[in-house]
């Protein structure tokens, strides 16, 4: 009989706790964003951010906004623009402001509270390289689930890879895939238990190991969430934060508090009254059939990485802003020294030239590399090149450009962009 009561408690009562613990992670899934980062020579990367207060204020790592030309938050009602507050390299965080995208703010568990063996999830978004098309996918999250390992330190550090500071970490098996840095991992409440920062880190890694998550395969380390909070304190970020223990099923004891609201929700008692009930009645009249137990759920991973869409309606965007300052209708253009070739109009937004069909200014030429090479217009209206570590260089005059450093092209000089067939002049 005591097995038999056994096997109902497994079959009907833990998953309606794991229903509970489902619910928890689900909302807090709910207070994410993705980020998209214009780096200045054109590209792109993405990474993922979580609100932390009412005032708009959200945090995420360094890396996902070092070198931004421009950064971008993307949901599925649109996209906004980002304000970087601070950004500290030392440990890889940094804080954003987003107004506008009416997120509610997630509750940071105190670290005492934090223990090894605790369940956790990752929540974040894909990375940003093929060409899904359907903005549904594109803004949904990723969330994975694992077990915290143990607590350590490492290297953080996205500057100072070799000598940098040891900080606290927390060490899980909760997959964490590209594009998801800066995402909040998550205990069974919901809580915040530390910022997700790629795969296992080495000291010794790189920025561009970093961002490929060329890393340990199979290790995931979250910032330690004292180091977040001292972040927000210095910099007078407020923040939410509960002491509350997160017990077996996801549920908080009656009377803490997580985000302002008590801690079982009206919809997980009910799960639990269910579940009682099917108990008694199995109970009494002993006609049930053992089921197997089920593992919890994991979402899919539905979001690919950043697509041409995206990019499209960002760079019509920087488009519009340009058209609304004075003098951004200015062009100059540049005209080929043998037929065949097309003519260059350049204007106030950087475009990248070269042979790949992405390049804003394409040129069909085999000695020209996919982005050879970047023209602008000043604000004199003179133009602006910038050879991009093209493999064949670019030359004004015979001399042949140091690699992205950028260069006045004068009236009537020539500019050979990897071959002398490929030959321009201002008109």
């Amino acid at each position: 009989m005591r097995r038999f009561l056994l096997g109902l408690l497994i079959t009907f009562l833990l998953p309606m706790m794991l229903a509970a613990s489902n619910t928890r992670i689900l909302k807090a899934s709910e207070s994410v964003i993705r980020i998209l980062t214009v780096l200045s020579d054109g590209k792109m990367v993405s990474g993922t951010a979580f609100c932390i207060n009412d005032d708009g204020y959200f945090l995420t790592n360094a890396h996902v906004v070092d070198g931004a030309k421009s950064v971008h938050a993307l949901k599925s009602s649109g996209s906004f623009d980002v304000d970087v507050v601070v950004r500290d390299d030392t440990i890889d965080l940094a804080i954003l402001k987003i107004s506008g995208a009416g997120l509610e703010p997630l509750t940071f568990a105190t670290r005492d509270k934090i223990k090894v063996t605790d369940r956790v999830a990752s929540i974040g978004f894909p990375g940003a390289a093929d060409n899904n098309e359907n903005m549904d996918e594109l803004t949904t999250v990723t969330i994975n689930s694992g077990i915290i390992g143990k607590f350590g330190k490492t290297n953080l550090s996205i500057k100072n890879r070799k000598s940098g500071p040891m900080s606290p970490i927390v060490q899980h098996d909760a997959a964490v895939n590209h594009g998801n840095s800066g995402g909040p991992l998550v205990n069974e409440c919901g809580l915040v238990v530390g910022i997700n920062v790629q795969k296992g880190l080495d000291p010794n890694r790189s920025l561009g190991q970093i961002v490929s998550g060329d890393v340990v395969q199979g290790i995931f380390y979250a910032i330690d969430v004292d180091l977040a909070k001292k972040l927000l304190g210095d910099r007078g970020v407020s923040y939410l934060e509960t002491d509350a223990e997160c017990t077996a099923g996801g549920s908080i004891p009656s009377g803490t508090v997580q985000g302002g609201s008590s801690g079982m929700s009206d919809k997980d008692r009910k799960y639990l009254i269910v579940g009682m009930i099917l108990l008694l009645l199995l109970a009494i009249w002993g006609a049930v059939v053992y089921l197997q137990g089920s593992r919890g759920k994991q979402i899919a991973q539905k979001g690919s990485e950043i697509s041409r869409i995206v990019s499209r309606k960002l760079h019509e965007k920087e488009a519009v802003g340009a058209i609304s300052n004075p003098g951004a209708s200015v062009t100059v253009q540049l005209t080929p020294a043998a037929p065949g070739l097309p003519v260059l109009t350049v204007d106030r937004t950087e475009k990248i030239v070269g042979r790949s069909r992405s390049a804003a200014l394409h040129l069909d030429n085999p000695l020209v590399s996919g982005k050879h090479l970047s023209l602008t217009l000043s604000s004199n209206n003179e133009v602006v090149v910038k050879d991009l570590g093209s493999s064949n260089g670019t030359y004004i005059e015979g001399r042949k450009l140091t690699p992205h450093t950028p260069y006045t092209l004068k009236r009537g000089e020539r500019l050979v962009i990897g071959s002398e067939d490929v030959v321009y002049r201002i008109e």
